[in-house]
């Protein structure tokens, strides 16, 4: 994958090629039929598959004229436009290659608003594909300015009207991130943004319109990972936390999983430009043993503004929160054995080499409780230090 700062704000909308009218009319069922379609363009965003989503995009061209749906038509049509220009800049497309793209997609978004221009989705849709025209124009200075003009106060708008929209921090926090200090720019600031995202999605109530969007966990974390691997010096065990968690969220997401990813890993295995010396090892995850969970969820909550998520490890549905930047693992005790077998706490480390920690485990009086194995491009393994603490284990090798 090129350069984020060569692809620019990966929040930002990119689009295929406008597309000719269709002559096939909406069928009776057309709601039915443009859910459908709004499923499969999310399915094969994350799967990558650019003629899935061109041909997508073409289908749901009819329904841009029935009134009850043509709103959310043009908004789908819009989204389906924008993943299909992050993945061709994702596998290398130059960025001045799909401007045509960009503006395509501004006109979907426009032509939503047209109809309903109180349409936050929409709003934000606008101000992605603006900032990226801005942004691909930057050698063209007074291009670049028109597009700018008419973003800045929409960027301000989104915020105000929006503050814990998902969508709207993906949008905004590239451009918190990327540009000058006197400019606005300002990366702890955009860092904290995605962080408050990731805290409160999983406290949002779905919307009860399925043609409402809901995506935004798994692209705040994955923006997050991409912005951690990329900070001077570069924060690698975030960068892969928060991978693996958009990667959990979305298995099947092409770009996290086959470039981010060994992006982070890479970067972890070679350490920082110039560097003489490697960490020996970084606290990653700190898991509790909780017997009353409701109460322990809600101090939790209310001491240190922890906001957790359920997470199924290995059919114990647990709790997961993160704390400045380690992951707080809440795992239910089942019953009295269950708690004999396991210590009530547990650390995790992120580790240089996995099998030279279990090799002075053993050496020192430890143990294995989980051979060493590779998962998702990784080594991981859990082993008891010599007084019966279990440490799970995360590297490269």
């Amino acid at each position: 994958m090129p350069s984020f700062r060569r692809i620019g704000l990966i929040g930002c909308v990119g689009v295929l090629p406008l597309l000719a009218p269709l002559r096939a009319q909406p069928a009776p069922d057309g709601r039915a039929k443009l859910v459908a379609l709004v499923v499969a363009v999310q399915e094969a965003d994350y799967r990558g598959d650019l003629g899935r989503l061109r041909s997508l995009a073409a289908e749901m061209q009819p329904y841009t004229t029935e009134p009850s749906l043509a709103a959310a038509a043009r908004y789908w049509r819009g989204f389906a436009h924008w993943r299909h220009a992050l993945n061709r800049l994702g596998d290398g497309t130059p960025g001045d290659s799909v401007d045509q793209d960009f503006a395509a997609s501004i006109l979907e978004f426009r032509e939503a608003l047209a109809i309903n221009p109180a349409d936050i989705e929409a709003q934000i849709g606008l101000a992605a594909g603006l900032q990226n025209r801005a942004y691909f124009s930057l050698g063209a200075p007074e291009r670049a300015a028109t597009f700018v003009a008419e973003l800045a106060p929409l960027l301000r708008q989104i915020r105000g009207t929006a503050p814990n929209n998902p969508r709207m921090m993906f949008v905004v926090a590239p451009s918190l991130f990327w540009a000058p200090p006197g400019r606005g720019g300002d990366k702890q600031q955009a860092l904290a943004l995605l962080e408050r995202g990731i805290r409160l999605a999983p406290l949002g109530t779905p919307s009860a319109d399925s043609l409402a969007p809901g995506w935004g966990e798994a692209e705040l974390h994955m923006l997050l990972g991409w912005f951690s691997l990329n900070l001077e010096p570069a924060d690698s065990g975030r960068a892969l936390r928060h991978a693996e968690a958009a990667l959990a969220l979305r298995p099947e997401w092409r770009y996290v999983r086959d470039n981010l990813l060994p992006q982070i890993r890479q970067r972890i295995r070679s350490g920082p430009a110039g560097a003489t010396a490697r960490p020996r090892a970084k606290i990653t995850t700190v898991a509790y043993r909780v017997h009353r969970m409701p109460a322990m969820l809600a101090f939790y909550r209310e001491a240190f503004g922890v906001q957790f998520r359920e997470v199924d490890t290995g059919g114990i549905r647990s709790q997961f929160g993160e704390v400045d930047g380690i992951t707080l693992k809440f795992v239910p005790i089942r019953d009295a054995v269950d708690f004999e077998n396991f210590p009530a706490h547990q650390l995790g480390f992120e580790v240089p080499e996995v099998n030279a920690v279990v090799a002075a485990a053993r050496k020192h009086g430890g143990r294995v409780q989980d051979a060493p194995r590779r998962q998702d491009g990784q080594v991981v393994a859990a082993i008891r230090d010599p007084d019966g603490n279990t440490l799970e284990l995360y590297g490269s090798r």
